[in-house]
């Protein structure tokens, strides 16, 4: 009877570290892809700060707004991914 009981926790056991090691590859690799996509918004948000003047000459706010808003929302796809394995 004991020795049953040991056996199921200890299989138990290996099973959740086994998934817990697996979420956490997952977990990373999302990681990994979001701050990839933080960083190129953040490029394309520097060089629109730097290039500003040229920016507001030819009336490009528009097409960097929604350059910008295209990689955070792929950031925030990364996001909540991340947070639904967790």
């Amino acid at each position: 009877n004991f020795k049953e009981a040991a056996v199921i926790g200890f299989v138990a056991f290996c099973f959740i570290i086994a998934s817990q090691m697996l979420l956490s590859k997952v977990t990373l690799k999302w990681r990994y892809a979001e701050g990839s996509f933080s960083d190129k918004r953040i490029d394309i948000v520097s060089s629109a700060v730097n290039g500003l003047r040229t920016i507001k000459t030819y009336c490009w706010e528009n097409q960097f707004f929604k350059l910008c808003q295209k990689y955070r929302n792929s950031q925030l796809v990364m996001i909540f991914k991340g947070h639904t394995i967790n």
